[in-house]
Order: C-alpha cells, then sequence, then structure tokens
C-alpha cells in the first residue's frame, strides 16, 4: 500500500516510520499531483493555522477535499478535518483545549472492543466539542471522545505514532485495504447504539498482524538490525530516503565486516565556550576534515572558541579578565587612575623646569 504524508510541517517523519513497520510505502505529499493513485493519507499533528495558510498556499485544500481513499488526522489533523476547516470529519473541535505544552501529558484509554488498554501522548491536544450522528467514537478519556470515525476518516486527539502501540494505524491501513482485520477494533458506539461486543480479541489482532509484517520484513529486507537502538538510526535514515545500499555500506563499516572499518578514527576537539567555560569533543569519524569544520561552525555558531586537536590538555588558553577577545586591555577604575596620576607628574616636572 501507497500512503502519503502531507509534509508540509508536523511530525510527519513519525508517521512514516509506524507505516515502514506495518509494511507500507510513505510517501511526502507537498503539491496537489502527489495525491494521484495513493491508497490513503495522513494529516499529522503539528500547528493547524500553519497547515491551513500552507495548504492553501499550495491548493491542498481543494485536493484533500476531492481525496476519496481513507485519511487519518492526529492532534492537529483533526482540527484540520473538522466542520469549520476542511469539513472531512463531521466535528467540532477545540483547539488547545487540554491545556498548553507545559500541561501534555499521557494516559490509557479502553479501545472499543478491546481489553488491552491505548496508551496515547496528548500534547497541546484538542478536544472534541460536537460530533455528527453517524460518527463512530473509537475510545474516549474521562467520558469525552478523543478517537472517532466518520466513514473513511479517522481522527485522534493524541499522537498514537508517538508510542509502540499500532493499533491505530492499523485500523487506518485496514480501511484503505477495504477489509477488516480487526472487527473488535472496528466495532465503535454511535450515539444512539451501544458498544458492539468484540469478536475478536484486538490484543491477539495486533500481534498477529504485527508477526505477518514482520515476516514479510524479513523475507524482502536485507537489512535485519540487532539492536533497537540500531533499528531507530534505521528507520531514521530510511525516513530522510537515504538510498538502501548506503545503509547497509554504513552498517558494515561500522561493524568492521567491511574494508573501509579501520578508516575510522576517534579524535579530541578543545575549546571555550561562552563565559570560558572550557569545552572537549570527542568524534568518531572517518574524514577527520569534514568534522572539524563541522564542530568549529558549532563553536563559532554558539560564540566559543576551537582550538587544534590534542590529547591531554586544552590547546587554548582561558581568556584572563581584563582583557578583550582582539589582546587589548580594557581599563578599569585602578587603570584610569595610575594615567590620571602619571599625567599630573609629568605636568609637574615641566612647571619645575
Amino acid at each position: 500500500m501507497r500512503i502519503g504524508v502531507l509534509a508540509v510541517q508536523g511530525n510527519f517523519r513519525e508517521h512514516e516510520a509506524m507505516l515502514r513497520r506495518l509494511g507500507a510505502e510513505p510517501v511526502e505529499i507537498r503539491k496537489p499531483e502527489e495525491l494521484a493513485g495513493l491508497d490513503g493519507l495522513v494529516v499529522p499533528g503539528g500547528e493547524s493555522t500553519t497547515f491551513m495558510r500552507l495548504m492553501k498556499l499550495y491548493g491542498l485544500d481543494e485536493a484533500i477535499r476531492a481525496f476519496e481513499a481513507p485519511i487519518l488526522g492526529t492532534c492537529a489533523g483533526m482540527i484540520v478535518l473538522d466542520r469549520n476547516h476542511l469539513g472531512l470529519a463531521d466535528v467540532e473541535v477545540d483547539r488547545n483545549a487540554y491545556g498548553r505544552q507545559v500541561a501534555s501529558f499521557e494516559a490509557d484509554l479502553e479501545l472499543a472492543g478491546t481489553s488491552a488498554p491505548l496508551r496515547a501522548v496528548f500534547i497541546r491536544a484538542p478536544r472534541v466539542r460536537v460530533t455528527g450522528e453517524d460518527v463512530e467514537v473509537l475510545a474516549e478519556h474521562e467520558g469525552e471522545p478523543v478517537l472517532v470515525r466518520d466513514g473513511r476518516i479517522l481522527v485522534a486527539s493524541f499522537h498514537p505514532e508517538l508510542t509502540d502501540d499500532t493499533r491505530v494505524h492499523e485500523l487506518f491501513l485496514n480501511a484503505g485495504r477495504g477489509g477488516d482485520e480487526c472487527p473488535g477494533i472496528a466495532s465503535g458506539r454511535r450515539s444512539s447504539t451501544r458498544r458492539a461486543p468484540p469478536t475478536r480479541s484486538a490484543a491477539s489482532c495486533s500481534r498477529s498482524s504485527r508477526a505477518r509484517s514482520s515476516s514479510r520484513r524479513r523475507r524482502a529486507d536485507p537489512i535485519q538490525p540487532a539492536t533497537s537502538r540500531l533499528q531507530n538510526a534505521i528507520e531514521k535514515a530510511r525516513s530522510y530516503s537515504m538510498p538502501k545500499d548506503n545503509i547497509e555500506r554504513a552498517i558494515a563499516r561500522g561493524s568492521g565486516a567491511d574494508s573501509d572499518a579501520q578508516a575510522f578514527e576517534t579524535v579530541v576537539y578543545e575549546g571555550y565556550g561562552p563565559n570560558g567555560v572550557a569545552v572537549i569533543v570527542e568524534a568518531l569519524t572517518d574524514n577527520r576534515n569534514r568534522t572539524a569544520s563541522d564542530v568549529r561552525h558549532a563553536f563559532d555558531k554558539n560564540d566559543g572558541n576551537l582550538g587544534t586537536v590534542g590529547r591531554g590538555r586544552l590547546a587554548l588558553r582561558a581568556p584572563r579578565r581584563g582583557r578583550r577577545a582582539g589582546g587589548r586591555r580594557r581599563r578599569g577604575r585602578a587603570d584610569a587612575g595610575r594615567c590620571r596620576r602619571r599625567r599630573r607628574r609629568r605636568q609637574a616636572r615641566r612647571l619645575d623646569l
């Protein structure tokens, strides 16, 4: 499946990593013509006002209104899709209703038709104020809906891409496939009906779906990371569209299996930051000149001074008090007093003569 991720602003890379975990192919969307041939679209979290301005500037607002495949909107994406903006979801939303950035929180939600809690991350989250008659409520927090579905539109007040739970994205992808692999998750409740009983455990559904996707990845992807840290690095490299050959070459070089493995060396850079604070930077690099340029740029950008490469002592002396950066002595009150006394003595000698 080819799933578009709106990439004009916001945390679209996290959604791309989640979609790759589930076997989908994410496509970054910045122009209206890039929506053609997609099986779904994700509108990520970010800043809703910025979203709307950029979408109107690029003509994406009308293109998304005409988009017929399923759409997932999270946090700011929920605001963008509501009645007062694109009008694709029959809900009215209040921006930042759960508080400002410092009021961000996490909570366990009861997902419709499942027994396992869904961990949700709320960051400047919007609150659903009004829902239409045909809108299904799939999850609530303190009696208020936070995950709802209106036909092919699925919107959430929280950020499902920031946790390891893939059930929200699985529900979205199942709608794009035209089927329902997890009917327990798919059965929400409407305002006039009861919540449908689960016909199958969503936890088992999620496990089986993850097992199938991981088995597909094992068969199709020759890159097999050994640790979660390496996995995160690989997913980040893929989110920047780095070629697979470059990723494999970097893994081989780092593990020592490549002939260029010995080219790496550890270098130490020493200098002073603002207010004369000593700073030691240790780096592992295969290009000493490039790394030195990057470190020097970081020091210069933050009003620091970088010395030469050293191994045991600071390469720069700490600036002395009373001296300027250029080396000239800065005159204080004591210096001014001495100058006045010298001037008076010279004048006295001239009078004696």
